[in-house]
């Protein structure tokens, strides 16, 4: 293991400590000499902040709902696609389109679909009399806009884990429901959920861990606009850093982001082994 401990620590345990050092610094890189200790004050400056507020709130926002989203349709388009008829497999595999293509290319193409001169979604909704709003111009359209994006690219990546699981469930214990006579509803409810529970626990932590890096869909989606209403915390840190240059603001962002991530990871990690 010692190979994998000196790569994990200078990839991932020195640039952290270096992060949080630099969050308890002054440096601006557009003033010389400015890499000064100043201990907590960052922090206490982002107490007061409501720019810092909006962006926790909204990171929050794009935590929890595209990752129920996900879960849920994950879910069904597992069970859905767990019979091995014809065409399945070919299903499957247009389905993990999304989950492969940059989340960039991503962006840009839900930009398109939402920019209403370009056609798209307000052409659809013109077939049926339905007027589209200009979806990225406006704070709550804007925000749905991103959180299609996201369900749409990673819903795929739910349902393959918790297709593989459905696939190793036990037989024998599916031949029994069969043959006690329980309906596809109670089939679902008291054997196959329970079953895969434990991989739903693991699925719901990765995304989770993934799920406040939508940094490239809104990057390229919004830009944090309009008005701030998607601005996560992780795109208002890098406004900080690489556009008002506030290096050490910045990093003190990113380190309660960190916090944020690890303090959620340890919480679902603890019930995945009281659960086991």
């Amino acid at each position: 293991t010692l190979p994998f401990l000196v790569i994990f620590g200078v990839l991932t345990i020195i640039p952290a400590l270096l992060n949080f050092y630099l969050s308890l610094t002054s440096w601006n890189l557009i003033q010389p000499g400015s890499q000064k200790f100043v201990g907590i004050r960052n922090y206490l400056i982002m107490a007061s902040d409501s720019r810092f507020w909006n962006s926790l709130k909204i990171s929050f926002y794009y935590l929890i709902l595209p990752v129920s989203i996900q879960i849920i349709l994950g879910f069904l388009w597992a069970l859905a696609l767990r019979p091995r008829l014809k065409g399945t497999y070919i299903i499957r595999t247009l389905l993990l389109i999304p989950m492969v293509i940059p989340p960039v290319i991503v962006g840009l193409t839900w930009k398109v679909l939402f920019t209403p001169n370009l056609g798209g979604i307000n052409y659809y909704l013109k077939m049926v009399n339905i007027k589209g709003p200009d979806w990225l111009n406006q704070p709550f359209t804007a925000q749905i806009a991103v959180l299609v994006a996201a369900v749409w690219e990673w819903t795929p990546f739910v349902m393959l884990l918790l297709l593989a699981a459905m696939e190793n469930l036990p037989s024998d214990v599916m031949e029994a429901a069969t043959i006690d006579g329980v309906t596809k509803i109670q089939m679902v409810r008291y054997v196959i959920f329970p079953l895969i529970k434990p991989v739903m626990v693991i699925v719901l932590l990765f995304r989770i861990m993934d799920a406040l890096g939508i940094l490239p869909l809104v990057f390229v989606m919004t830009k944090g606009g309009p008005a701030s209403a998607t601005e996560i915390i992780n795109f208002y840190a890098y406004m900080s850093g690489f556009v008002y240059y506030k290096i050490g603001y910045a990093t003190s962002l990113i380190t309660v982001l960190f916090a944020i991530v690890f303090a959620l990871n340890w919480y679902f990690l603890n019930a995945i082994v009281k659960h086991q």
